[in-house]
């Protein structure tokens, strides 16, 4: 039986060369969904994600060439790894570049902001800002939320044409102040779908890995 550093040597490898090949696809992607670059930390999460991903699925090969195992059961095996490790990275990936973007929005409209009131400058901490204006955000959402549903009902008990069509116009007023919300979500599934350019490897590399190693450790 084979000891298991060379198959964790060749995990790394192997994963490191597919992350590189697939890079200028996730690039690609990115500018395609207007999301900009990806993230520093993104790169490093779904690259390392293939790598260990792959790396786990050699050494349990490995270990199940022990016990006689077939390949085609370790190559099982490998595909749960990746299937698991990829519904791990994709939401975090989509969280990282979701906050990229807000804090570059943020950002400029600071820089606006400090435009306008230069005294203010310094006078409340960057956390707190943040903090203050998220909260703020939800409160409205939630307040436009509420009173979108109570449009929507008032005009389907309207019992005039006239009161029905004024309680429909203020419903759409409502509605388009949410839709930066919607819009939102969009990108953070984008941001989600982007991560695959990479996690692909992690769901197709695994299952391979996984047999071969299996099938070289019973020679």
């Amino acid at each position: 039986m084979r000891t298991y550093k060379p198959a964790i040597w060749r995990g790394l490898l192997i994963g490191l060369l597919l992350v590189l090949i697939s890079l200028p696809g996730l690039f690609a992607l990115h500018r395609i969904l207007g999301l900009g670059n990806p993230p520093a930390t993104g790169l490093i999460l779904l690259g390392g994600t293939v790598a260990l991903s792959l790396v786990a699925a050699n050494m349990a090969g490995i270990y199940l060439a022990k016990s006689r195992t077939s390949p085609f059961l370790a190559a099982l095996l490998g595909l749960a790894i990746g299937i698991g490790s990829c519904v791990i990275a994709a939401p975090f990936y989509g969280g990282i570049v979701m906050d990229g973007l807000t804090n570059d929005a943020m950002g400029m409209a600071w820089n606006e902001r400090d435009k306008i009131i230069d005294g203010a400058k310094g006078a409340m901490s960057s956390d707190t800002m943040n903090s203050a204006s998220k909260t703020f955000s939800a409160m409205r959402e939630g307040r436009l939320r509420e009173e979108l549903s109570r449009l929507q009902e008032k005009a389907s008990n309207a019992t005039t044409p006239q009161a029905r069509q004024s309680a429909a116009a203020q419903a759409k007023i409502v509605a388009a102040q949410l839709a930066p919300r919607g819009i939102e979500l969009l990108k953070l599934s984008a941001a989600r779908l982007s991560a695959f350019a990479l996690l692909l490897w992690a769901i197709l590399a695994p299952p391979i890995g996984a047999a071969v190693e299996c099938r070289r450790a019973q020679r």
